[in-house]
């Protein structure tokens, strides 16, 4: 009975948790309904409000157009509006607001009327500022698109030309319109203004172009801010540039074609001289030769400075100095690129004119001075080629001594002979016997000019076109690859291989001799007329076979250019 009871209580639980149950799902149910119907009335409220703004914005834009003003007409006024024209949009613009204006368009329509009419350019830029409503604005970046800004305007007046099919009093009528739209631009409206801007014209034509365009970009009009604004930007932008010293016999102390010393062909004093740019007589009359003065300038002897010269470095480099107790600058001769350059300069006054020569800073050793110093770098010849150092009295001071130097090995024994005829008549003295094959490259080129070994090795050493040279020598049991450049006793030499012969054959090897500067001339003249006047070719291979100097084809070639039987026959272009 027990066992019954029971039974029947958990049937009852079980069935009312049962109940329970299906009750609480009910619930669930009810609760999802009930919010699914709350959202779909909040979505019916969203459609609700969206019609009504939609119908709002349409109500709006009914009423706006029902306030329009029934005089204007859209289609009406499109009729009215000017053609647009990309060469003087300008024009378009003023006349579309006179238009406007007068037939009382409403402002706010301005930008709908014109975007259609655009082209190029302007179609472009309307077509970026889509949104944009103002007029001004839009006018404003339409014509900044065309430069139609006072230097547009400026331009536009200076460069107009007349065209084929307009008439004188067309082209005058258009230049008036240019230049008052020129100063309309500007906001000219007095006399000093106008002035101002024709002066600050005149000085924006004249000044350098990139210091023009500074100033144009600043779109400063008072004429000394301006001139201030140049000063400063030639200050900021100012930097040394050190020209290239090439000096060549031929381009600075020798003539090619009256074979003077002192002066170059292009100054040569002789009337019948083509190249010479010297206008002395009147053109289409002949001059009596007999009655030509002559004027040559002769080359300082390195001897009449032997009293105030001394031995020196710079940098550690061997140079020839001379003291000048009428210079207050010390200046030396040296390529830039050896130096330690400053961003300095100095003025440095001569009889004639006062030059600004940049500053470096240099170690320098003398008798008169030892330690750095800050001297002046001139990219001329000092007083003779082979002096590189001027010391004045800005290092020395009162130090003026006679100092002479006496080692035998420095001092030159002979005299340097600068006159050139001297120098060929001395070469035609010398007996060809003395001339053979036999006879070495040295005494050749001591026999030209009267000099001894030691002199000539002076010269090799103080030739400032030979210092890459000597930097370059190598030792010819390290068997460098040719060419290279070595020493023999002191001398100067290049080995040169030719092409024409095999590599392990030694048949074709030059030794040539490095002349300095000073000896090219007469063995040039020798090379060239004892042999008939040979060719450029011809005298390159027969001076190249024993001699070797900087530009040595291209000397060869101006010597030739400059003799004038040559020049008749036309052998230098051979």
């Amino acid at each position: 009975m027990k066992l019954q009871l029971e039974l029947e209580k958990m049937k009852i639980l079980n069935a009312r948790e049962e109940e329970e149950r299906e009750i609480r799902k009910d619930e669930r149910r009810r609760e999802a309904a009930l919010q699914e119907v709350e959202l779909q009335k909040k979505l019916a409220e969203i459609e609700l409000s969206k019609t009504r703004e939609t119908a709002n914005i349409q109500l709006k834009t009914k009423e706006e157009e029902r306030n329009l003003p029934e005089k204007f007409d859209f289609n009406k006024a499109k009729k009215l509006i000017p053609t647009f024209d990309e060469k003087e949009p300008e024009v378009f613009f003023d006349t579309f607001e006179d238009t406007a204006t007068s037939l009382e368009w409403p402002a706010e329509h301005w930008v709908m009327l014109i975007r259609n009419g655009f082209k190029g350019k302007a179609a472009y830029v309307s077509s970026q500022m889509i949104t944009v409503k103002d007029y001004q604005i839009l006018k404003k970046a339409i014509l900044d698109a065309y430069s139609i800004t006072i230097e547009g305007y400026r331009q536009s007046f200076r460069n107009s030309q007349k065209s084929p099919t307009q008439t004188f009093v067309e082209f005058c009528d258009t230049k008036v319109r240019k230049f008052q739209k020129w100063i309309d631009k500007a906001g000219i409206k007095e006399f000093e203004s106008l002035k101002s801007l024709v002066i600050m014209e005149e000085f924006l034509r004249k000044v350098p172009f990139n210091i023009a365009n500074y100033i144009l970009d600043k779109e400063e009009t008072d004429l000394m801010k301006a001139a201030s604004l140049a000063d400063d930007y030639f200050l900021r932008h100012k930097s040394y540039k050190p020209a290239h010293n090439k000096t060549t016999f031929f381009s600075d102390r020798f003539c090619t074609y009256c074979k003077q010393v002192g002066h170059p062909i292009e100054k040569c004093p002789d009337p019948q001289c083509r190249k010479s740019e010297v206008k002395e007589h009147k053109p289409g009359k002949k001059q009596d030769s007999k009655k030509t003065m002559h004027v040559t300038v002769p080359t300082p002897d390195l001897d009449s400075f032997k009293p105030y010269t001394c031995q020196g470095s710079v940098n550690g480099k061997p140079v020839v100095c001379l003291r000048d107790t009428g210079s207050s600058q010390t200046i030396i001769n040296l390529p830039p690129q050896e130096l330690t350059m400053k961003q300095e300069y100095v003025a440095v006054t001569d009889l004639t004119s006062t030059k600004t020569l940049p500053l470096a800073e240099v170690t320098l050793q003398c008798p008169y001075y030892t330690g750095k110093a800050s001297v002046a770098v001139s990219n001329k010849p000092l007083p003779h080629p082979s002096i590189q150092v001027l010391i004045g009295n800005d290092l020395a001071g009162a130090n003026a001594l006679n100092l002479v130097v006496t080692d035998p090995d420095v001092i030159l024994k002979q005299e340097l002979k600068v006159n050139e005829n001297k120098i060929v008549q001395s070469v035609s003295k010398v007996p060809k016997k003395n001339k053979t094959l036999e006879t070495s490259k040295v005494e050749k080129a001591l026999e030209l000019v009267n000099l001894s070994k030691v002199k000539f090795q002076q010269l090799q050493s103080y030739d400032p076109s030979l210092t890459t040279y000597w930097k370059r020598v190598k030792n010819p049991s390290d068997n460098p690859k040719t060419p290279y450049f070595y020493t023999d006793h002191g001398l100067l030499f290049n080995h040169f291989r030719s092409s024409k012969g095999p590599v392990t054959s030694t048949w074709h090897d030059c030794h040539q001799l490095v002349l300095p500067a000073t000896l090219v001339p007469p063995l040039l003249d020798l090379a060239h007329t004892s042999e008939s006047h040979l060719g450029v070719n011809k005298t390159y291979h027969r001076v190249s076979q024993d001699y070797f100097w900087p530009g040595i084809k291209k000397d060869i070639k101006e010597y030739i250019m400059s003799c004038h039987q040559c020049q008749v026959t036309d052998k230098w272009s051979s």
